[in-house]
């Protein structure tokens, strides 16, 4: 995995390209707020995940995501994309979480089956400046779950990239 910086609004377009020129999966991972650069790579994308926590904040913030991936398919062309639920509790679902999942399935909303749960090892991956893969699970809560959710919603990624794929 190569990690690349420095990219602002009049270079991200031309990265993303290039990048994907070169690798097999290239991931811009941006900032949730509405900028120029974020709306860039929205437009150079092959998926758009956004992640957005079982909140009714995040939940507008990702309204606000959709509003724009769909106003920009009317002059470009469909952008596909899915929610992410992001830090969710294994196994269990706040009230809030379950009203605004079945309000963005009732409005059609593509959701990802995967969540990204909030697990130690992903917040270890910061700390010890380390892959899932290199933490020593010694000194790591709950690796092993970390990495089969993490390998589970890779998969789901992937199954929706061939998708998109065949359907283009």
């Amino acid at each position: 995995m190569e990690v690349i910086g420095h990219a602002d609004s009049t270079n991200i377009a031309r990265m993303l390209k290039a990048e994907a020129a070169r690798q097999q999966f290239v991931i811009a991972d941006l900032e949730g707020t509405a900028s120029l650069m974020v709306a860039s790579a929205i437009l150079a994308a092959d998926l758009v995940l956004i992640p957005t926590q079982g909140s009714a904040m995040d939940a507008s913030q990702a309204r606000r995501a959709i509003s724009f991936i769909e106003d920009q398919a009317v002059a470009v062309g469909p952008r596909p994309y899915r929610v992410l639920f992001t830090r969710t509790k294994p196994g269990f679902a706040t009230r809030d979480e379950r009203v605004i999942r079945e309000t963005l399935a009732a409005a059609g909303v593509p959701m990802m089956a995967t969540d990204l749960a909030e697990r130690a090892a992903y917040r270890s991956m910061f700390t010890f400046r380390q892959s899932l893969e290199e933490l020593d699970p010694q000194a790591v809560n709950g690796l092993d779950k970390a990495l089969e959710n993490a390998d589970a919603l890779a998969g789901e990624v992937m199954d929706a990239l061939r998708g998109v794929r065949k359907a283009a």
